[in-house]
């Protein structure tokens, strides 16, 4: 009868464990760690094979448009900044990073476990710029002056996250013009 399914429902329901709030909030920050984890893995999987540039001294890396010393300066590589290798023909590896290819000295990337480790240890919240010529602004308003331009696809440590504003190292730029993900540097 629907009374005695109901009464039978009503006893299972009874007997099932409940969670506290404490530990349904443990729960909760468990999954959001894991799926964090696994967004930092996926993004540097993206890569493909892996290299992460490595400077002493230098302010950066010129990626070239040939494998050649004299060849034409395509964009520049950062410390600690991320490319995918695409040819490795020994002295100089071709890359892209950043929507540039081009070709840089191998002995300045990492590769491998040690490029996976430089990965992770450099992962941040990065502002990516989505349009050419944005301007980086000294107030969060659109208003104040000036005070720079971003290229589109640079990468910029996000410092904090305002009203429609992201504070980065130079000023703030509008969250209508950038992609906020945690993401390595490029070229």
């Amino acid at each position: 009868t629907p009374i005695e399914s109901a009464a039978q429902e009503e006893a299972a329901a009874a007997e099932e464990p409940t969670l506290s709030a404490e530990e349904l909030a443990e729960l909760k920050a468990k999954e959001e760690a894991e799926a964090h984890e696994k967004m930092i893995a996926d993004e540097i999987a993206s890569y493909g094979n892996l290299g992460i540039c490595r400077l002493e001294d230098a302010g950066y890396l010129n990626i070239r448009e040939e494998a050649d010393q004299k060849s034409d300066i395509m964009g520049k590589l950062y410390d600690q900044s991320a490319c995918s290798i695409v040819e490795d023909d020994g002295e100089w590896v071709k890359i892209t990073s950043g929507g540039i290819d081009g070709y840089v000295k191998k002995q300045y990337l990492m590769t491998g476990d040690e490029a996976q480790q430089a990965a992770l240890d450099n992962i941040a919240l990065r502002a990516i710029i989505l349009t050419d010529n944005l301007n980086i602004r000294s107030e969060p308003d659109a208003e104040s002056d000036s005070v720079g331009a971003a290229m589109e696809n640079e990468r910029y440590l996000v410092e904090e996250e305002l009203d429609g504003w992201i504070k980065i190292k130079n000023g703030y730029v509008s969250s209508d013009y950038v992609e906020l993900r945690e993401s390595l540097n490029e070229a």
